[in-house]
């Protein structure tokens, strides 16, 4: 399962999911961004600046972060 996050200026976004070449707890992470911003629904204008995979209890942890400084849930933002 997929969790999405963006940023309230809407260049920057992120996609959390469960690594399927990795054993549980693992978690990738997927940072990027998009010049004309994100908008609703898929973008073809994303760029993925960085991955990488971390505890599963670190990501929760981050994605909390991410909320309380504004970040918001979203639908998917690009192509998987």
């Amino acid at each position: 399962m997929d969790g999405w996050l963006v940023k309230p200026d809407r260049v920057w976004a992120k996609r959390f999911y469960k690594n399927p070449h990795l054993p549980s707890p693992h978690v990738y992470v997927h940072t990027a961004s998009c010049e004309h911003r994100f908008l609703h629904g898929i973008t073809p204008f994303a760029v993925i600046r960085e991955g990488q995979n971390i505890p599963r209890q670190e990501a929760i942890e981050i994605w909390k972060q991410l909320i309380k400084e504004g970040w918001e849930r979203s639908e998917p933002l690009w192509m998987v």
